[in-house]
């Protein structure tokens, strides 16, 4: 079904009696339409800003951080985060259990809650959504790779049987991939972009690629209502307009993505409000164990002692990122500042100068390297990064760098072939779990090939086997730190700094409302406002 076709929703009364779907919603106001008999009913609007897009609506090929905000607000999936935090708690399951061996799952599912179309939600549909994601092959479907069957017990219950032992199952059901559809309303032989039908607080009501996407309240909808029954989304090529708008009072609230500079005029700006809170981003040094000059562990060291990230935040960012001493980032259990504790927190000259000096180096015999960074795809400031990374190396007057860029599509495929050695990646989590930062994509052997550093320890792949086969997070957060040691230890990879999530609203809207979290998960259903009923 279409969007375009729209009369399969729910609509909202205001706009079945007025017709005024898509109309444009000023900021801050709260639009008003007639209803039968001449009342009017007062509807509580927000207006929203970002520079980021929607691309598609359909939960089996969505792999982009917008759409799947859309998702997160339109649809629900069997497990989700408790807001503001990386707590996995139960959503459409009323709870899950494994077996002795992570093997199977077992799943009841509520009772009682419908989709938008006004059908109860069965084990059916849940079987059919993410059979379905799987069949597809989209983008995400990988996350789902795992699970060999998804069997109905009866109407409420489920049961998953894993193709191999996984304690991560709960963790990737939560991504958009695991939301559940109506079966009668999707096809599963095939993707529907304009399509977004699921159980969650909101519906789409209007989308103009490019330009916005407009929600109103899912009056079907098993939990509380949203304080917000109408949410507009607009979208803006530059930074520069979303802050021009965000001050000529045309949006309610701001985020994703201002520059430092901007974020730091904001924070300035007396007339509005902002917040700030770690994200599950982060940046880092990819350093190729196998192959030299970076296969020589004193120079990996040399370079861990040499890194400033303080200076990095300060000069390059403008106070707006976070210096990350380990790969699994602050904000999520189990994280350890082990390359704070290994290699201090400033630049270490006389530490890395004598790593070098036992690799074979010196100032009359400097090492030559190269420092490779891509251009755009991590922004306008990445040239800046690589500069200030290349300075502060260079201070053990025993290295020359020289800074070596391409863009995306070669970099990743010169990253397969291992041609670079020492280069500047990036990393946001598919599923909020630490196994993500420390574990398979990057420490197994399979994982730190895909990411160019070519680490293989079979202790290391051990540990992940362990920490992936059992649910006791306290015995997984130990293997966690084990490896985060093994990490600083090794540095085939060198954590930098971690993103801050940045927005800024106008104050009538509830700073705390605003929910921002490691999930980084946009609630659209908890904003509130000092105008609103």
């Amino acid at each position: 079904m279409s969007q375009k076709q729209g009369n399969k929703f729910t609509r909202r009364k205001f706009l079945k009696y007025t017709g005024v779907a898509g109309a444009t919603i000023l900021a801050g106001s709260s639009l008003t339409g007639c209803l039968k008999g001449g009342e009017e009913e007062k509807v509580d609007t927000a207006v929203i800003g970002t520079t980021d897009s929607v691309t598609t609506l359909d939960p089996a090929n969505c792999y982009e951080y917008f759409s799947s905000e859309m998702l997160f607000n339109t649809m629900d999936r069997l497990t989700g985060y408790k807001p503001g935090t990386s707590e996995l708690v139960p959503v459409l399951a009323k709870d899950w259990e494994a077996n002795k061996d992570t093997t199977k799952y077992t799943l009841p599912l509520r009772e009682g809650v419908k989709f938008q179309n006004g059908n109860e939600m069965l084990a059916e549909d849940v079987k059919f959504s993410l059979e379905r994601a799987i069949n597809l092959e989209g983008k995400p479907a990988f996350l789902l790779g795992n699970i060999d069957s998804v069997n109905v017990v009866d109407d409420y219950t489920v049961e998953l049987d894993l193709k191999s032992p996984s304690s991560l199952i709960p963790s990737k059901l939560a991504y958009t991939v695991g939301s559940i559809v109506p079966k009668e309303e999707y096809n599963k032989n095939e993707f529907q972009p304009e399509d977004a039908m699921g159980t969650g607080p909101y519906q789409i009501d209007d989308w103009q690629k490019g330009s916005y996407i407009t929600l109103v309240e899912n009056e079907e909808y098993w939990g509380d209502s949203p304080f917000a029954e109408t949410i507009k989304f607009k979208f803006y090529k530059k930074s520069s307009q979303l802050k021009m708008a965000l001050n000529g009072g045309e949006l309610d609230a701001a985020y994703r993505q201002f520059q430092p500079l901007q974020r730091q005029a904001l924070r300035e700006n007396e007339e509005v409000e902002t917040k700030s809170a770690p994200s599950p981003s982060i940046r880092y040094l990819v350093l190729n164990v196998q192959k030299s000059p970076t296969k020589q562990i004193g120079v990996r060291k040399a370079i861990a002692y040499a890194i400033n990230r303080n200076e990095i935040d300060e000069q390059v960012y403008a106070g707006s990122v976070e210096p990350l001493y380990s790969m699994v980032p602050k904000g999520m259990w189990s994280h350890e500042q082990v390359f704070k504790q290994k290699y201090g927190t400033g630049s270490n000259i006389e530490e890395a100068q004598a790593q070098l000096e036992e690799a074979g180096y010196s100032k009359d015999n400097p090492l030559e390297m190269n420092l490779w960074y891509t251009t755009r795809h991590y922004g306008p400031l990445e040239g800046e990064l690589a500069t200030t990374l290349k300075k502060q190396i260079e201070e053990t007057e025993m290295v020359d760098v020289t800074l070596q860029s391409s863009g995306w599509g070669t970099y990743a495929s010169d990253l397969d072939s291992g041609k670079m050695r020492l280069f500047l990646l990036g990393w946001y989590p598919d599923y909020i779990d630490p196994d993500d930062y420390i574990g398979s994509p990057f420490l197994s052997e399979s994982g730190s090939k895909s990411t160019g550093s070519f680490y293989a320890n079979d202790q290391a792949q051990e540990l992940i086997n362990q920490e992936k086969s059992i649910t006791d997070r306290e015995e997984r957060t130990e293997i966690f730190k084990e490896l985060q040691n093994m990490c600083a230890n090794d540095i085939p990879l060198l954590p930098l700094f971690q993103k801050k999530q940045f927005s800024a609203f106008q104050p009538h809207i509830k700073k705390e409302s605003f929910i921002m979290g490691p999930a980084q998960i946009f609630r659209g259903n908890l904003l509130n406002s000092e105008n609103w009923e």
